[in-house]
């Protein structure tokens, strides 16, 4: 098992749900200001909004698939790097593994 504290865990599983959905959310906003975009053609806008789907899907499974005690680790610094992460949600967090957390 996973060096990662009980507590951290516990925590990042209560988040899970909060934070995807702030990732979708972001991403329904992308692919939103794409197909509204009046300076691009149906076409363009359609091949626009698939390459940023194909881009947002891959940081989805960057921060979101494995989700397990033993990869968690690697999510949380996933998580952190995409921007997800509010204040109060990281101070929830353990001091040894925000300490791992990159710019702290």
């Amino acid at each position: 098992m996973s060096d990662i504290p009980e507590a951290d865990w516990k925590h990042m599983r209560a988040l899970q749900p909060t934070l995807i959905n702030r990732l979708c959310a972001r991403i329904n906003a992308r692919v939103s200001r794409i197909i509204n975009d009046p300076a691009l053609t149906h076409h363009e806008r359609f091949l626009a909004m698939f390459a940023a789907i194909r881009e947002e899907n891959q940081n989805v499974a960057w921060a979101f698939d494995d989700w397990r005690r033993s990869t968690i680790r690697m999510r949380i610094i996933e998580i952190h790097r995409q921007g997800l992460f509010e204040p109060g949600e990281i101070a929830g967090l353990s001091d040894a593994m925000t300490q791992r957390l990159p710019g702290k």
